[in-house]
């Protein structure tokens, strides 16, 4: 059995009690909890109504495509007119009626997760439709009213019971923008506009108005559902840093009262200063590409972000996200990894078929990923992430040379990853006697997963270790338990 997510010290004595106030220096005084570096390894879930048009389109921006007419566009704007009616009549409004997940099932999807190996997971609570996934007294436009379903407190409840910590989502900084094809359509009724937001010119400011129903609908996350991670797309951009500051202040107090350490994650654009310090740097579909001394976190998806015919129906191959998880622990990051579920709440057998692979993979090689740090050196190989194409999206699972290897430490355990299937000897160069001006001394080596005794000898320059010998069976990736003493 997996071991559930540690809970840490949790508890905050009354004398260690800060009161944050709405001011960035203050918020300084927040630090990333070491639950989150310890974890690792988190699962989150792109759905919705908007998956009822990305399943029949393909385009996972279904609620903004669906009214527009350039020609880049159009084919999104005439299928649905051939499918649902006229986006006069028929907007993404009556969209969001026809969302039924007659197949959801909050424990299924968590024992997935579990199984999986994460150790955070939760839903994304809203995304740029506007579209609340809890019971909400804020929005009429919330999974409740729609369907008779709390999803995001039933998700909360079934996560929270496997020991996993419980995060939430939230996209709707975007939402202004976003609806703007809307207004020379049904987005022109003013009864919608709790949905389709207050008409506007585009590139106009979002208003007071949206801005203050921005957060309330976060503090009602908040306060309904004690999230212990909250993460926020690129859209908290286009908020006010007094509203910002509001945010972080009721979060990181509420979860004094509530005796939680907590994290936020933002991307790059919001008004955060230090990675670090106040919120954590998320990189979407990407990833640091050195070994840093703050705690992050890459956001990718199994696929498309909403689920698509094409995703269904792809082959997923789970060795590259286990690498991808293996380079991002390696240089002191952690992965949140998403799951886009069908319109009906089913998850895609490929989706669960890679989440167990790399379950699996993990229960027999946790060690080396859950509770780790970085070492010396995150690895060595030529294969890099380039710094000028760092955040570019899809640069994330790569294919790795024979001389590719990642580090993680805890102790005086390295654990050493080829990032390739070995077939003969491996060459281990930053564990040579005299590697990264230091003086290191191999105690054992060990192969996670196997009984057989590894044979390796270290020199100088090298820990060499062969593997013709080794009869390793369904090990996606390799993981060497290296002991070591460094002078």
């Amino acid at each position: 059995m997996l071991t559930a997510c540690r809970s840490g010290n949790e508890s905050t004595k009354k004398s260690d009690v800060i009161v944050f106030k709405e001011d960035w220096e203050s918020l300084k005084n927040h630090h990333t909890p070491s639950w989150f570096r310890d974890a690792k390894f988190g699962i989150y879930t792109h759905w919705g109504p908007l998956t009822i048009g990305s399943t029949i389109s393909g385009s996972t921006f279904y609620g903004n495509r669906m009214y527009r007419q350039e020609e880049r566009w159009i084919k999104f704007f005439n299928l649905h007119r051939e499918t649902f009616g006229d986006q006069n009549e028929v907007g993404y409004k009556d969209i969001i009626k026809m969302f039924n997940p007659v197949k959801f099932d909050a424990s299924e999807w968590a024992e997935l997760f579990y199984q999986a190996g994460a150790r955070f997971a939760g839903p994304v609570a809203i995304h740029h439709d506007n579209f609340a996934m809890w019971k909400s007294d804020i929005t009429r436009w919330n999974a409740y009213n729609i369907t008779g379903i709390d999803i995001v407190g039933e998700l909360e409840r079934e996560i929270r019971k496997r020991g996993m910590k419980f995060i939430t989502t939230f996209h709707h900084g975007y939402s202004w923008k976003y609806f703007e094809p809307a207004y020379k359509f049904d987005g022109s009724d003013p009864q919608y506009s709790d949905l389709y937001c207050d008409i506007h010119e585009p590139g106009e400011k979002p208003n007071e108005k949206f801005q203050n129903e921005w957060l309330a609908k976060i503090i009602e996350v908040i306060d309904n559902y004690k999230p212990d991670l909250i993460w926020f797309d690129f859209g908290i951009a286009s908020i006010d840093e007094k509203i910002q500051k509001k945010f972080y202040s009721y979060y990181f107090n509420k979860a004094q009262e509530w005796g939680k350490e907590v994290v936020v994650t933002v991307k790059k654009g919001a008004k955060e200063k230090t990675p670090g310090e106040i919120a954590v740097l998320d990189f979407e579909h990407s990833r640091e590409n050195r070994l840093v001394e703050y705690p992050w976190l890459t956001d990718t998806s199994l696929g498309p972000w909403f689920y698509t015919k094409s995703f269904g129906e792809s082959q997923l191959d789970a060795s590259k996200f286990i690498r991808l998880l293996i380079d991002i622990v390696s240089k002191n990051g952690c992965l949140l990894l998403n799951v886009p579920p069908m319109a009906d709440g089913s998850i895609p057998e490929n989706a669960r078929e890679v989440l167990l692979e790399m379950g699996r993979w993990l229960k027999i090689n946790g060690e080396a990923i859950y509770d780790t740090r970085p070492w010396l050196v995150y690895g060595e190989g030529p294969t890099e992430i380039d710094e000028e194409r760092k955040k570019i999206i899809k640069q994330y699972l790569q294919d790795y040379t024979n001389e590719d290897f990642r580090y993680t430490s805890n102790g005086d355990y390295v654990y050493a990853f080829p990032m390739f299937s070995p077939e003969d000897k491996i060459i281990l160069k930053s564990l040579g006697v005299k590697s990264l001006n230091k003086e290191i001394k191999v105690k054992s080596v060990k192969l996670l997963g196997v009984k057989d005794k590894v044979e390796w000898a270290q020199n100088d320059e090298a820990l060499i270790i062969n593997v013709n010998d080794i009869k390793h069976q369904n090990q996606l990736v390799w993981v060497f338990k290296i002991k070591i003493k460094v002078k």
